[in-house]
């Protein structure tokens, strides 16, 4: 299911070598429905969903802010910066956003640099109650990404 609309990425995207990749799918979790429509691909287990993006055409600080603020359903949902995290061994810029809708859903954007100064995106949804296996799909494919 799919408790969350999914903004559109208006942000154009610039065609790199880094556009393709080969990743596993992690333990559970199998192609989603939308997978390719608006994004580069989507996951789901089920209850949460993974969609990736690359080759945007913007930095990846504005990436990011731009995702939390489509996905804010209110100026009191909490957005929070988290230090540390990394795809394929480069640094990314990670925020959280906790809104509440008919539960609480925890939305979080990996966004690192590409070539050419492009962004590629990771993000994922979660109702709170379900977090930890979504977290644990996004470390597996941020950590086992293959660019080609």
């Amino acid at each position: 299911p799919n408790p969350h609309p999914r903004p559109r990425l208006d942000h154009q995207r610039q065609p790199t070598h880094r556009t393709h990749h080969d990743r596993p799918t992690p333990p559970g979790w199998r192609l989603g429905k939308n997978n390719g429509t608006n994004n580069d691909g989507q996951i789901i287990d089920g209850r949460n969903w993974i969609n990736y993006t690359t080759n945007l055409r913007i930095t990846t600080e504005e990436l990011c802010s731009k995702m939390t603020e489509r996905y804010r359903r209110s100026p009191s949902d909490p957005i929070e910066k988290i230090p540390g995290k990394t795809w394929t061994g480069e640094p990314v810029i990670t925020y959280q956003l906790t809104t509440v809708q008919s539960k609480t859903v925890i939305y979080t954007f990996y966004c690192v640099n590409t070539d050419n100064g492009n962004a590629a995106l990771l993000e994922t949804a979660a109702w709170a109650e379900y977090k930890d296996p979504v977290y644990s799909a996004a470390q597996i494919l941020m950590t086992t990404w293959q660019w080609k």
